[in-house]
């Protein structure tokens, strides 16, 4: 991954944009699961057993970022965030309080 855009003054070692990099692909991956409900009855009367079943797909992102103590964790969720993809069109950017930690 490259270095986030406001991180000119504090770049992100080697170690940390690989950690970046698998973040990056985790938040926009496709994949999920499918979670199912399931509903059973008996109708005694026709001598029958009911099932409803519903399925819908969900799709999960994110994941854990385990490494050791000192290693930068909370400097590469920055990063993330400021490397992250604009949403509904408009670019993530930092308060204005905190400008002069990124530059």
């Amino acid at each position: 991954a490259e270095q986030p855009p406001h991180f000119k003054k504090y770049p992100l070692r080697p170690e940390q944009l690989r950690s970046l990099n698998w973040m990056l692909r985790q938040e926009s991956s496709g994949e999920g699961f499918y979670e199912e409900e399931v509903v059973e009855s008996i109708a005694p009367n026709l001598n029958w057993r009911l099932e409803g079943r519903v399925r819908r797909p969900v799709l999960v992102r994110g994941g854990i970022v385990a490494d050791e103590v000192g290693y930068g964790k909370t400097a590469i969720t920055l990063g993330l965030i400021d490397a992250a993809p604009s949403v509904n069109g408009a670019p993530p950017s930092p308060p204005s309080s905190c400008e002069s930690l990124f530059e």
